[in-house]
């Protein structure tokens, strides 16, 4: 059906509109960066792709861990730290290899380094605790002294041990 109006001028729109769609991530930006994570522990990280023209990509992720016996991430990027030692986290672009955040590093999860000087025939008194403070029953432990001797063992019930009297 077409309606014609006596004295009605043409009506031209010569506006456009146009939606574009981000090109492929190149850079993953990595949010919040730890610098540890203890045993138990549980922490997302957010990553934010974004394409060559710095515009926010809409590519999905995958998280890698480099070492999951000490830290796992999940698809979401929940982090769980499960042991005492070193993993890299990576956001990566699932289709396009050099999309890669910057490694978020992990050291020594749940293992705490310290440095005591003990006189020969002295003795250590260790409490293990978690990140809440609490006791942890059983907690294994190592300490290694003058010419590298070790000694390792495992904490009471109530996270307690006591280790000495310490050799020359």
């Amino acid at each position: 059906v077409a309606v014609t109006v006596p004295g009605a001028r043409p009506f031209i729109d010569d506006s456009f509109e146009f939606r574009s769609v981000p090109g492929p991530a190149t850079r993953i930006v990595v949010n919040p960066r730890p610098e540890t994570i203890v045993v138990g522990q549980a922490l997302r990280l957010d990553a934010s792709p974004f394409s060559a023209k710095q515009d926010p990509a809409l590519d999905p992720i995958i998280w890698r861990s480099s070492a999951q016996n000490v830290v796992t991430v999940d698809g979401n990027g929940v982090i769980r730290g499960l042991a005492a030692g070193r993993t890299v986290v990576h956001a990566e672009h699932e289709r396009y290899a050099p999309a890669r955040s910057p490694a978020v590093e992990l050291p020594a999860a749940g293992e705490q380094r310290i440095e005591l000087t003990v006189q020969p025939g002295g003795f250590v008194a260790i409490t293990a605790v978690d990140q809440h403070g609490s006791p942890v029953a059983e907690a294994p432990y190592r300490l290694v002294g003058p010419d590298d001797q070790r000694q390792s063992g495992t904490c009471d019930g109530k996270g307690v041990a006591s280790v000495g009297p310490l050799s020359p």
